[in-house]
Parts: structure tokens; C-alpha cells; sequence
């Protein structure tokens, strides 16, 4: 019998939030699929980020296989941070389903940016610098698109980041809402053009309320408000709930098959109450070494600057050009001294990553050694406790041929505390979260959602699987042979017997090919607007 897929992505989806919503009554469908069907824990991976757990549920690997584990990959070698795009999957599900003759219909998903054939249409999510690039597949979907959907947006970073920084509370849900109800319009949109295999809409602005909002959700912390509860679930959730329906019911009436439904999650949440500052722990420590120029650029540096020669020169020509002319006449000065360093750290996120510099594979193990050792023995003064839960050795936690773009350790903080990687002049090592200095007073955490209905689907709610296994699943339901390679299993626990009796699991001989590369270019403009929405975001 042949099978369709239907694929709702909430990002930052948690079982913490979405359990009081349903019961409350503000989302009555979900609550329809979750007694109808399968549901349970969906485990993200080690980062609990959206582009590495993303870049699993489309691969069925790992970040080991992926190469992906942030927002943005920094090589050691050049001393360089590059973002991360759809260039990074070499082939994922969509492809796979596509040349077994699958048509598929992809709506902001996560590292779809930039668009690559398929069978099918892509829109571009939350790594797409704007609305002026080329964001979707065929090119020519854009425009239909935006005239079909008027006030269109993939994700309204800078209004998010206005609203919330001067607590303007009533007008950032209503901007999430509207961001929600343009996204399920784009859905309708394209799910009417065709009869269609797959569809998947992704919903970025779930993760965002999440990280800004937290305080009112969570009936346990100090923020918490009934009041500002019951709107979030009102204005928000119950919108999201409906929509979904929507949605599905439009998927629905254009197709004359059974389809499965999977609504699932990148990672949960929990509450966020301290930041650790890596990079600066790393120069008290003596592992990063600062460079004492930076402080006092060369004269020529400071009358370019006063000048604005570099602004006049990028005028004339190419921004990466001023910065290869800087570099020439040496008035750029590196903040550290790199051949003095023997650590370095980045990010903003949940976990910490940590890229050891000695070149000797003996001397790298030694110093892994004593980081791993001296972060294990940090504790916060005021709450007196540790701050690391593990210290992850990439070719211990993962394995794959991409190990060599993942940073060499990655730490798991004790719920409530998160790493900063970046160094901050005149900072300490504690940053309480405060609604008023953080936009994340909520934070990842590791356990999604998982939720399956239709013909041929358990009645169930103890499911436990693993984000990467998302990929061999939906290979299995719509037949269609799985590549060799993948790290995840088909749930086969998700099917009733008679389903799996009429649908054996297909193996193909082909092997799934790893990235070749966890980053690409982006042109400067693009960076720019890139990293200026994940700051916006607090991402970065």
C-alpha cells in the first residue's frame, strides 16, 4: 500500500510545555494525535543545537558523519569562522526519496539554505540571509511565494530581539503569532500546487518564545506569571495547534493515499540560570594567551581607522580585499597570540567547545588531559556546585570521517548553566541570566518530541528513539531502500504488526556518503546578515 508523509518540525519542542498546553485545553489537535497514535522521547544530539540535530533527522547521522555541530565551524588552521549551510549535507533523505521518484515539498526547514534540486520545492529556513537571496527551489517558487503570501518572513530576528530587550511583552508574542500564521499560509500555498509524497514545515518561533519567555512558562521559576501563561498559551500555542490542523487537513483534501503524521523536535527546553565564560577561564588558566597589541594597534592601524580608510577602500572594492590589504600592510592585530596558545574556545550555547592548538598529537592528549580534569573541579561559589557534568573527546563520543571540523572537546554543563566560548574583556567567569541582560532565560535541552499517527501507527506514549533514527523511518514508510551508512535504526516499535508485515524494511547497496566539508562561503554581505540575526537571536 502505497504510503505519504506528513512532517511538522516544532523547533525546541518540549514535552514540559506542550503536556500543560493540551491538558489547559489550548491545543486540542495535538492532543488528538498523541491519543490517537505514538508519542514520546525523541533524544537530540551531543550539542543539543538545531543545526547539528537538524542535520541528523535529514541524514540519519550523526555529527561525527556531518561534520556539523554548531551555527558556525572555526578552523584552527586559518584562525577563520565559517557558517554552516545546506552545502554541508552531501545527501540527505530528500534526495534519496526524490530519485525513487518521491515528490517533496520542504518549508523552512533547517539547513536547506541554499536550496538544492530535489523533486520537489524548497523554501529556505533559518540560515537564509534574506529575503533577497535566492531562497528557494525551483528559483522561480520566490516569487510565487511572496505574492501569495504578502508580509512573508522566515524569522523577524531584529523585531524579536527589540520586543523582548525593552520587555515589551503583548507586541513579541503577537509578532511570533504573525510569523506562525504567514508560515501555515506559505504551507497551504505549496502543499496546493501538486499531490505530494512528503511535505515537512519547519516552525522556528516555538524555540524562540522558549528562549525568551521561559520565566512566564515554567511554574517553577521565579519569573513565572499565571497571567502571561495563559496569553503565551492562548495567543501562541493554541494558534500553533490550530494551524498545524490546518495545515494537515490542506494536505488532506490534495491527497488520495493514507499518510503517517510525525510532529517532532530538534531538543527540549529547561531553564537557564548561569552562563560560564570558557574563553576567559582558558586565558586565567594559561591555555589561551592574549596578544597585548591588540590594545594598542600600530599607528598606521589607528590613523586608518580615524580616517575610515577601510570604509572608503570598501566602497571601491570587496570587503574581503580591505582585509587582505590590512593584512598585508599588518594593521589587522590578532587578539591572541596563537603561537603561544595551546587552547581556544567558541560559541553561546548549552555546551562548550574547546579546539586544543599543538599540532604533536602526544602533546594535544596532555593538555586535553588537564582541561578535562581542572573543568571537572569547577564549581560555582554562590551555589556551590560543580558547573561540568562530561567532557567529551569527539573521537570517543562520535565516530564517522568528519571528526576533523568538530571541536576536540565538548562539555555538558549541569542543567541550568551554559557555556560562552568567546573571551570577554574585563568579564568573570559567572554571568547570571537575568530576563533583563539575557535573552535566554530558557535553554536546550537534549529530550524532543516525538509524535506518530495514522493507519498502521501504536497506540502508545513510551517511545524513546534517537533524532538520527527520524531518517531510516520515513525512508521505511514511504518503501523506499535505505542507504548503507546511516547511524539511526527504523522505530519499528512506532507500527502495528500488521503494518510491518506488509512493509518489509529495504536495504539498498548503495552507501551514504559523509560532508566532505561541515561549512561553505557564504559572500561577506551574507555573513553579515547571517551572524546579525543569530546575535539578534542570541544564538551567537
Amino acid at each position: 500500500m502505497k504510503r505519504k508523509v506528513f512532517i511538522v518540525g516544532v523547533d525546541g519542542g518540549t514535552w514540559s510545555i506542550l503536556r500543560p498546553a493540551m491538558a489547559s485545553g489550548y491545543m486540542p489537535h495535538l492532543q488528538s494525535l498523541v491519543d490517537s497514535g505514538a508519542s514520546g522521547i525523541l533524544t537530540s544530539t551531543i550539542p543539543a543545537l538545531t543545526p547539528p540535530a537538524w542535520a541528523a533527522f535529514q541524514t540519519g547521522m550523526t555529527p561525527g558523519r556531518t561534520g556539523i555541530f554548531n551555527f558556525a565551524y572555526w578552523d584552527k588552521y586559518k584562525k577563520k569562522t565559517y557558517y554552516v549551510n545546506s552545502s554541508a549535507l552531501k545527501r540527505t533523505i530528500w534526495q534519496i526519496a526524490g530519485a525513487a521518484a518521491k515528490k517533496i515539498a520542504l518549508l523552512n526547514v533547517p539547513l536547506t539554505y541554499p536550496p538544492q534540486p530535489i523533486n520537489g520545492y524548497v523554501v529556505g529556513g533559518i540560515m537564509t540571509p534574506s529575503l533577497d537571496s535566492e531562497f528557494t527551489y525551483p528559483p522561480g517558487l520566490k516569487a510565487e511565494l511572496l505574492a501569495a503570501v504578502p508580509g512573508y518572513h522566515i524569522i523577524q530576528s531584529e523585531a524579536a530581539r527589540y520586543y523582548r530587550a525593552f520587555e515589551n511583552f503583548t507586541p513579541f508574542v503577537e509578532q511570533m503569532a504573525d510569523i506562525i500564521d504567514k508560515r501555515a499560509q506559505a504551507a497551504q500555498f505549496i502543499i496546493k500546487k501538486e499531490p505530494l509524497d512528503v511535505f515537512m514545515v519547519h516552525f522556528q518561533a516555538s524555540d524562540v518564545v522558549q528562549h525568551f519567555l521561559w520565566g512566564y512558562l515554567d511554574e517553577n521559576h521565579p519569573l513565572y506569571e499565571k497571567e502571561k501563561c495563559h496569553y503565551i498559551h492562548e495567543k501562541f500555542y493554541r494558534l500553533l495547534d490550530q494551524k498545524i490542523h490546518e495545515i494537515r487537513q490542506t494536505f488532506t483534501e490534495n491527497n488520495t493515499d493514507d499518510f503517517i503524521t510525525f510532529i517532532i523536535s530538534d531538543h527540549g527546553f529547561q531553564a537557564h540560570t548561569k552562563r560560564f565564560n570558557l574563553g576567559n577561564w582558558l586565558c586565567r588558566e594559561g591555555y589561551l594567551k592574549l596578544n597585548p597589541r591588540a590594545d594598542h594597534p600600530p599607528l598606521l592601524k589607528r590613523f586608518s581607522k580615524k580616517l575610515r580608510l577601510g570604509w572608503f577602500l570598501g566602497r571601491l572594492i570587496s570587503p574581503k580585499k580591505v582585509a587582505a590589504v590590512e593584512k598585508y600592510l599588518k594593521l589587522d592585530v590578532a587578539p591572541f597570540n596563537w603561537q603561544e596558545s595551546r587552547a581556544f574556545a567558541m560559541g553561546r550555547s548549552s555546551e562548550g567547545f574547546i579546539y586544543l592548538l599543538d599540532e604533536n598529537p602526544d602533546a594535544r592528549g596532555r593538555v586535553a588531559a588537564e582541561i578535562t580534569e581542572k573543568l571537572k573541579q569547577i564549581q560555582d561559589p554562590q551555589a556551590r556546585c560543580p558547573v561540568v557534568q562530561n567532557v567529551h573527546r569527539k573521537e570517543i563520543l562520535y565516530r564517522g570521517d568528519s571528526l576533523e571540523h568538530l571541536p576536540d572537546l565538548i562539555i555538558e554543563p549541569i542543567p541550568g548553566y551554559s557555556f560562552t566560548g568567546f573571551y570577554q574583556k574585563n568579564e568573570g567567569l559567572f554571568h547570571p541570566v537575568t530576563s533583563e541582560a539575557d535573552f535566554h532565560v530558557g535553554i536546550h535541552h537534549r529530550d524532543g518530541i516525538l509524535i506518530a499517527a495514522g493507519a498502521g501507527i501504536t497506540c502508545r506514549n513510551d517511545i524513546h528513539g534517537n533524532l538520527w533514527d527520524m531518517a531510516p523511518t520515513i525512508l521505511y514508510v514511504l518503501q523506499v531502500p535505505i542507504e548503507r551508512g546511516m547511524d539511526g535504526r527504523v522505530m519499528e516499535e512506532l507500527f502495528t504488526a500488521e503494518f510491518k508485515n506488509q512493509n518489509p524494511v529495504l536495504q539498498s547497496d548503495t552507501f551514504l556518503p559523509s560532508a566532505d566539508k561541515g561549512y561553505a562561503d557564504f559572500s561577506h554581505a551574507d555573513e553579515k546578515k547571517i551572524e546579525q540575526r543569530l546575535r539578534d537571536l542570541g544564538y551567537m
